[in-house]
C-alpha cells in the first residue's frame, strides 16, 4: 500500500479532538495541528514547546508519559502523553474529562498555590489546601461543610442573582473567567474567578472553581487612582502658586516703581523745606522734620526689600562653587556701620563650599546676619555664632544670637511674607521672606528656633553635589 500524501496526512491529523505536536529533537515545535492551534494559541510553531506550556498552561517541567496536571488558567485537568519519533517526538494534550482520583490527584491538587474547589448540583464535593485555607476549612474536615460561596459583582459589590452566579453557569456548561467579589468572614476578596464543567457521559457532573487573589492588587489600583487625582489637584496647585508668584513679583515691582518717585519728592522737598526755615523752626518743628525723614527712610527700605524679593523669585540663577565662610566674612564687613559702638562676639565655623548662586546667597545671609545684629542691640555683649553640619547630600548651616529670642510658637511664620516676631525693633517683615525664597530656589529647607529673652537659631539647608 502506497502511503498517503502529506495533505491527507494533515488532514487526518487535523480531525483529531486531542492537541496533537510534533517536536524536534531540541523539544521545537515542527508541526502542531488544528486542535492544539485552537488550544494553545500561545504555542508557535518553532517555539519550545515545554518551556511555553509550563508558562502559560503550569505544565510542571520534565512532564513523564502519561503527566497528569491542572492547569489554574482554564480550570481544566489536562494529560501529557509523548512517543518518540525519529529525529524527534510527538506529544499529545487531551483534556481529562473526570477528575482522576487517588492520593496522587490530592497532592497535585494541595500544591496549587490558588485556591480550588470542586462544586456540584448538591454543593462543595472536593477542596485543596489553598481553599481550605481562604474559607477557613480546617484540614481533614469533609469538603461540604463549606457553603457554596456566593459571588458580586466586583464594580457595584452587588451579589449576582442565583442564575448568574459564575458556578450555576459552568454546572449549565459554560467555561468563564471574570473579575469578582467574594466575601470571607467580614473581609470583601477581590478574586479572578475560573470556572469550568467536569463532564461525565455528556453531561455536567460538577464544576471545577479556581481563585486568584487580586485584592493587592485591587488596593493598588485603588492607591494609584487615588495618586493620580492627587497628583492632578498637585499640578493645578503648583500652576496656581506659579502664577500667583508671577502676580506678586510684577506686583511688588509695580508698587516699588510707584513708591520710588514720590518718595524721593517728599526728601526733596523735605530738606528744601529745612533750609528754607533754617534758624527759625523751634525744637518741636526739628522733630516733626526727623519724623518724616525717619518714616521716608523706613518706607524706602521697604521698597528696596520689596524689590530684592521680586528679583530673588526671578533671577536667573548663576551657579558656581560659594565658599560659605568667604561669603559670611564679606556680609560681616558690609555690615560694619550697624556694629559701631557695640561690643559683639563673633564665633564663626569652618564653613563648606556649595553650589549656588553668590549674589542670591549673600542676600540670604545679609538678611540673617542683620536681623543677627539688630536683635541683640539691647545686649550688652552681644553673641553671634554662624555654624555648619555636612551631611551625605546637604549642608545645614546654622545663624544664633543671643538676643530677644520669639514665641516658639511663632516659629513656623517666622519666613512669612511682612510676618515681625518682634514688633518693638523697625522692619518690613521682608527679610526672613527674602531668605525663605532664596533658599527654596536652590533646592533647600528654612526653619527657626527661639525662645523669649533666650535668643534665636535660624537654620537653612542647600543641596550638595549636584
Amino acid at each position: 500500500m502506497d502511503a498517503p500524501s502529506p495533505a491527507l496526512a494533515h488532514a487526518a491529523l487535523d480531525a483529531l479532538s486531542d492537541a496533537l505536536f510534533l517536536l524536534d529533537a531540541a523539544d521545537r515545535v515542527t508541526y502542531m495541528n488544528g486542535a492544539a492551534a485552537r488550544a494553545f494559541p500561545e504555542v508557535t510553531p518553532g517555539a519550545l514547546l515545554t518551556e511555553t506550556l509550563a508558562r502559560h498552561a503550569d505544565l510542571p517541567h520534565d512532564p513523564e508519559d502519561g503527566c497528569v496536571w491542572f492547569c489554574a488558567a482554564r480550570a481544566q485537568v489536562l494529560q501529557w502523553r509523548a512517543q518518540a519519533l525519529p529525529g524527534g517526538r510527538s506529544v499529545q494534550v487531551r483534556e481529562v474529562s473526570e477528575a482522576p482520583s487517588g492520593d496522587a490527584f490530592a497532592v497535585m491538587l494541595d500544591s496549587l498555590p490558588d485556591p480550588l474547589y470542586v462544586q456540584g448540583r448538591s454543593g462543595v464535593q472536593r477542596l485543596n489546601a489553598a481553599a481550605r485555607t481562604l474559607f477557613g476549612v480546617p484540614t481533614g474536615a469533609a469538603a461540604d461543610v463549606l457553603t457554596p460561596p456566593l459571588y458580586r459583582d466586583a464594580r457595584t459589590g452587588e451579589v449576582f442573582p442565583p442564575g448568574a452566579q459564575p458556578v450555576q453557569r459552568a454546572l449549565r456548561g459554560e467555561r468563564l473567567t471574570q473579575e469578582v467579589q467574594v466575601w470571607v468572614g467580614d473581609e470583601a476578596r477581590h478574586v479572578r474567578l475560573a470556572a469550568a464543567p467536569l463532564w461525565t457521559d455528556g453531561a455536567v457532573r460538577a464544576a471545577v472553581v479556581t481563585l486568584t487573589d487580586w485584592t493587592d492588587r485591587q488596593q493598588a489600583r485603588a492607591l494609584r487612582r487615588a495618586y493620580t487625582q492627587l497628583e492632578r489637584r498637585m499640578e493645578a496647585r503648583t500652576a496656581r502658586i506659579v502664577e500667583l508668584n508671577a502676580e506678586l513679583t510684577a506686583y511688588g515691582l509695580s508698587l516699588s516703581r510707584d513708591l520710588r518717585e514720590p518718595l524721593r519728592r517728599i526728601d526733596g522737598f523735605l530738606t528744601l523745606a529745612r533750609k528754607r526755615l533754617a534758624g527759625v523752626t523751634d525744637e518741636r518743628t526739628e522733630r516733626y522734620f526727623e519724623v518724616i525723614r525717619d518714616e521716608t527712610s523706613r518706607l524706602n527700605q521697604l521698597v528696596e526689600d520689596l524689590v530684592a524679593l521680586s528679583h530673588a523669585g526671578k533671577a536667573e540663577m548663576q551657579v558656581q562653587d560659594v565658599p560659605l565662610g568667604q561669603l559670611v566674612m564679606q556680609v560681616r564687613s558690609d555690615l560694619a556701620p550697624l556694629m559701631v559702638n557695640r561690643r559683639i562676639t563673633w564665633r564663626i565655623d569652618a564653613l563648606p563650599t556649595v553650589p549656588g548662586d553668590w549674589m542670591l546667597l549673600r542676600l540670604a545671609v545679609t538678611n540673617l546676619l542683620h536681623n543677627a545684629i539688630k536683635f541683640t542691640q539691647d545686649e550688652p555683649e552681644a553673641v553671634i555664632a554662624v555654624q555648619a553640619l555636612v551631611r551625605p547630600n546637604e549642608v545645614v548651616v546654622s545663624v544664633r544670637d543671643n538676643g530677644v529670642g520669639f514665641a516658639p510658637e511663632r516659629a513656623e511664620e517666622a519666613f512669612g511674607l511682612f510676618v515681625r516676631l518682634n514688633e518693638t525693633f523697625e522692619g518690613a517683615g521682608l527679610g526672613l521672606a527674602n531668605v525663605r525664597r532664596v533658599i527654596a530656589r536652590h533646592g533647600g529647607r528654612v526653619w527657626a528656633e527661639g525662645r523669649p529673652g533666650e535668643g534665636a537659631t535660624f537654620f537653612f539647608t542647600l543641596p550638595l553635589g549636584a
